[in-house]
């Protein structure tokens, strides 16, 4: 059964780390420094005005942090509520992102309208990864990147993030997730060539303290206590992330 993507119209703990999306804000911090040092790799240090569309934002975690570096960004997802959690969010803390309900299969923006795309913690969650990459290549100016993080498809991923997570300690909302969603690596690198995008770098995302991770699993209840910390390392196996350029 595909991953109930309604669950996102009923979230109000979009920015309680130790809620329902627990998992993001654990991740948050070492996937915005990856994104960061992509873009300055790129665009170099000064990120003031660059324009970023934040495909699936959910309730603006991730966009907020892009609109902190100074980058002009654009929040998309088809979650009404969420969209509006994100807003709010926003106002409260003097920001001012563009937020704009739309599937991200059908995006209402002109060609090569942004210098990067990011797709965070969403490829797992679409229909059709291919027409996501295409519409994501389309808007994007020559030159820019298109930055991702999802799930492998492994037999890791059913045991943890189904197994355990979804279905036994039930962290993330039943149905969150369907493993046959998962995306591998090389199945990403090859949709991403095939809409034009040359593939850079995948790199993994898991815990940065496995130990101090599993005990959190063991004794975690929801509203009490953080999720332990990730980092960027080399172990694709369960979560990763990355990204990819369109030619000049």
């Amino acid at each position: 059964m595909p991953a109930d993507n309604s669950i996102y119209q009923t979230l109000d703990d979009w920015w309680d780390p130790t809620g329902s999306l627990a998992g993001i804000h654990a991740m948050d911090p070492a996937r915005v420094g990856y994104f960061r040092g992509v873009l300055e790799g790129r665009f170099g240090p000064d990120l003031r005005g660059l324009r970023l569309l934040d495909v699936g934002c959910g309730g603006g975690i991730l966009t907020e942090d892009f609109l902190r570096l100074g980058v002009f960004a654009t929040g998309v997802d088809v979650a009404e509520k969420a969209l509006r959690c994100a807003a709010s969010h926003a106002r409260a803390g003097s920001l001012k992102p563009i937020y704009v309900r739309a599937r991200g299969e059908r995006l209402p923006f002109a060609d090569a309208s942004f210098s990067a795309v990011v797709s965070s913690d969403f490829l797992e969650h679409v229909d059709d990864v291919r027409e996501l990459v295409r519409e994501g290549a389309r808007l994007l100016e020559p030159g820019g990147l298109f930055l991702y993080d999802t799930i492998n498809r492994t037999w890791l991923t059913l045991l943890f993030h189904i197994g355990i997570l979804q279905e036994w300690r039930k962290l993330v909302p039943p149905r969150t997730h369907d493993w046959r969603q998962f995306v591998k690596p090389s199945e990403l690198d090859a949709t991403l060539r095939a809409e034009g995008l040359h593939p850079v770098e995948t790199r993994g995302l898991f815990p940065a303290q496995p130990l101090r991770f599993a005990l959190h699993l063991l004794r975690h209840r929801k509203g009490r206590d953080r999720m332990p910390p990730f980092r960027i390392g080399d172990w694709t196996v369960g979560s990763y992330v990355g990204y990819a350029t369109k030619s000049l």
